[in-house]
């Protein structure tokens, strides 16, 4: 049996002293005692020893039954974070494949101490700058959007105020969430009559560490609202916010996203899923936020955030579905404007990123949005030529004059 250490890459010390609220603990006392609270904090010692326990002979921990699984018997540390579809993401970029244990080990390790910070943080409300109401609240049961937002620049973009100001329109109240720790005024003034509430925060947790601090925030004082979760990833086009939201408030059974996807395993893409209000006031919603973890590595974000909550939501048996669905914007599409690599995924050879990858056949379709990343992200597809054809008949019916932008 491997020997594991307090220099072994999953084990954190200092999670196991914070864990027990005791940080006089010795090196040997905490690694005793990491079958109680986990090496470290990605690890639910419950969820493994129900899922596992069956294989762990006696005597053994749950990291040393952790670090001897192969490419055919995958472990899970916890059960939004998925082991194979790290390696479905970099196991073939790997030089030397069998390395790929030590790797992921490495990585997992760097992100758990991460997470175990970024809670502490949580916990000493340092996450939190400043939180500003500068509207009327939320009507009783009316939608609440968490609009999560990031600029380099500390700014509020002219796309993101359309935005916000057509989800106003559209009946929802807009609690703003940015990653920005201090706003100039001039900024605030751009969105203070459209938006309830601004937070400004000191986040390392991308969108989903902003959702967080939304929610329970939200569920405290306004528990039966449904709770939107979105962000400014994407740019909205002027058209079909309030149709999409009005066939969201028709299902209030289901978990409904803008777009289902399918690269690793279905999922709704995270920058808009209406939550209603029986999902809001779910067990299985409160159990996914008990579950979750602060992630910052992009990878390790989307893996225990993204497809974790459509995961978690999924074995719940919470029905789930997408206003557009990845294989019938497939259907009937025409392959007159593109590569090689875009036919197979049009005869469903491939699976792809259909918001990036297939932004023209979703704009054709009548979709609302485009992802912000098709302008830095490498296309496959090969229809750059295209891109621009769309973005010339975007600006000549956008109901805002270029001069304004410009100012």
């Amino acid at each position: 049996m491997q020997e594991v250490n307090a220099s072994h890459p999953l084990i954190d010390i200092e999670w196991i002293r914070m864990a027990a609220q005791n940080p006089s603990l010795s090196i040997m006392e905490c690694l005793q005692l990491q079958d109680r609270f986990g090496p470290n904090i990605l690890f639910d010692v419950n969820f493994y020893k129900k899922k596992y326990g069956h294989e762990m002979p006696e005597g053994m921990t749950i990291l040393q039954h952790f670090c001897q699984q192969d490419v055919n018997s995958l472990k899970d540390p916890n059960p939004l974070l998925s082991t194979r579809y790290w390696l479905e993401v970099f196991g073939h970029k790997l030089s030397n494949p069998h390395e790929w244990r030590s790797i992921f080990f490495r990585e997992l390790g760097q992100e758990a101490i991460f997470s175990r910070i970024e809670t502490q943080k949580d916990i000493n409300n340092d996450i939190v700058i400043s939180d500003d109401v500068l509207g009327p609240p939320p009507e009783p049961r009316q939608d609440i959007c968490l609009f999560v937002h990031y600029d380099r620049h500390d700014e509020i973009q002219p796309y993101v105020v359309d935005y916000i100001e057509s989800l106003k329109k559209s009946g929802v109240c807009i609690f703003f969430l940015s990653n920005t720790k201090k706003f100039k005024q001039k900024e605030i003034d751009k969105i203070k009559k459209s938006v309830w509430r601004i937070i400004c925060s000191d986040n390392s947790a991308y969108d989903w560490g902003l959702h967080k601090q939304g929610v329970r925030r939200v569920m405290e004082q306004y528990p039966d609202n449904p709770i939107l979760l979105a962000n400014d990833s994407v740019t909205y086009l002027g058209h079909g916010l309030q149709e999409m939201l009005e066939k969201c408030r028709e299902h209030p059974d289901c978990l409904i996203g803008a777009i289902s996807a399918y690269q690793h395993i279905g999922h709704l893409q995270s920058f808009f899923i209406y939550c209603s209000q029986k999902i809001v006031t779910s067990d299985v919603w409160r159990e996914f936020w008990r579950h979750f973890r602060y992630h910052h590595n992009k990878w390790f974000v989307v893996n225990s955030n993204e497809i974790g909550f459509s995961r978690w939501m999924s074995e719940h048996q919470v029905p789930m579905g997408g206003l557009w669905d990845y294989f019938n914007l497939l259907t009937g599409e025409k392959s007159n404007r593109s590569n090689d690599w875009r036919e197979k995924i049009l005869t469903k050879d491939h699976i792809t990123n259909p918001t990036l990858e297939l932004w023209d056949v979703l704009i054709d379709q009548g979709f609302p949005f485009i992802k912000n990343n098709i302008l830095s992200e490498h296309l496959h597809c090969g229809n750059r030529d295209h891109l621009c054809n769309v973005i010339s008949r975007l600006a000549n019916s956008n109901k805002h004059k270029l001069s304004d932008l410009l100012r």
